[in-house]
């Protein structure tokens, strides 16, 4: 038996709801990392900030050459992890932008799936009830005529 259209199309808008509901994990996934990269980029902002501030009032009264060069060692140091881990929140926001576009465009195709198949459930019914008007009117008509 030939199955109908609405039949045929629940298996697409099942699969293309899948497909967004896995494009919706990756955007929880990368939005997570996301934010952990921010607050680890903002962490050690926070950390340079306040080893700067604690330096100048040790060294206000005067400081050793040595000392010197360490703090200028570590703060070079510091701002290498700095600026990596801000390439690491860049990254994450071009993947955002690139997972977003594509859960978009999932849920879009999924939106535009499920509104066929009501379509083609509202237009199956409505033949359906044509169908058993015009039989219940066929026996009417039947009934009708041998009454006469």
């Amino acid at each position: 038996m030939q199955r109908n259209r609405s039949e045929r199309l629940k298996s697409i808008v099942k699969l293309a709801k899948h497909e967004e509901d896995v494009a919706v994990v990756e955007l929880v996934k990368i939005k997570k990392i996301l934010a952990d990269n921010k607050t680890r980029y903002d962490e050690l902002d926070e950390y340079r900030r306040q080893y700067f501030d604690k330096h100048n009032l040790e060294s206000a009264s005067g400081t050793d050459v040595s000392s010197l060069i360490n703090f200028k060692n570590f703060m070079a140091k510091l701002d290498n992890v700095i600026a990596q881990q801000n390439k690491n929140v860049e990254s994450c926001l071009a993947s955002l932008d690139a997972i977003e576009k594509v859960w978009i465009e999932k849920h879009v195709y999924y939106k535009k799936m499920d509104d066929i198949f009501n379509k083609a459930l509202d237009s199956e019914k409505t033949t359906r009830n044509k169908k058993d008007q015009k039989e219940s009117d066929d026996i009417s008509q039947t009934l009708y005529q041998r009454k006469r």
